[in-house]
């Protein structure tokens, strides 16, 4: 409730916002913070993105994306494959810094996330044979929620906006294991800018010819 107000509340003043679509490469690690093991699964995202002004070169990203997850690990000695899909709602919350007063060009973002699985499967595979594919029962599953931390590095020009950003998981969804969610995306932002304000002394002249 408390996002959706800030959201309610961005949407206004200095506030640019737009799609966010994109694409990214996932792993399961085993608590290695930003570590990458296996091979990389493929997924996308998308939703929208609002990038509120606190001046010319800090602002805060509010975002609400649905994004693909999950690992791939492939056995070449007995030919078996193993895919995890994870899909998950997620509401980003960072800190973006413009590297010049003029906020176009090259620009850093830090922040935190917090998601919520939706739904999961895993599906294994050998010499090209199904052997199992098999979606994850939620209804006992306390863990569907997490906490990432994400860092980026992007480039914006006027309604164009790209982001390289790279979070991990710092909340296990399964204790034993310790297993995190490491993902690395680019992602693509087309903004629609705010009106210019009007100065109401303008306004007044305009009635004055």
């Amino acid at each position: 409730m408390a996002l959706l107000i800030g959201l309610a509340t961005c949407a206004s003043g200095q506030t640019h916002h737009g799609p966010r679509l994109g694409a990214g490469i996932s792993t399961i690690n085993a608590g290695q913070f930003f570590q990458w093991t296996g091979q990389a699964k493929f997924g996308l995202l998308a939703g929208y993105s609002l990038d509120n002004k606190l001046n010319d070169q800090i602002s805060i990203l509010w975002e609400l994306l649905y994004a693909s997850k999950g690992s791939l690990v492939r056995n070449a000695q007995i030919e078996q494959t193993v895919r995890t899909s994870l899909n998950y709602v997620e509401m980003p919350l960072m800190l973006k810094v413009s590297m010049n007063k003029d906020p176009q060009g090259l620009f850093l973002s830090a922040g935190g996330i917090f998601g919520y699985l939706v739904n999961g499967r895993q599906r294994t595979t050998q010499s090209g044979q199904e052997l199992s594919n098999v979606e994850f029962d939620l209804s006992e599953n306390n863990r569907r929620a997490q906490v990432l931390l994400a860092i980026g590095l992007g480039y914006e020009l006027d309604h164009f906006e790209v982001e390289l950003r790279g979070e991990n998981s710092i909340t296990p969804f399964d204790a034993l294991l310790r297993q995190q969610n490491l993902t690395i995306g680019l992602h693509f932002t087309y903004r629609f800018h705010p009106k210019p304000e009007v100065d109401e002394d303008d306004e007044s002249d305009a009635y004055y010819p």
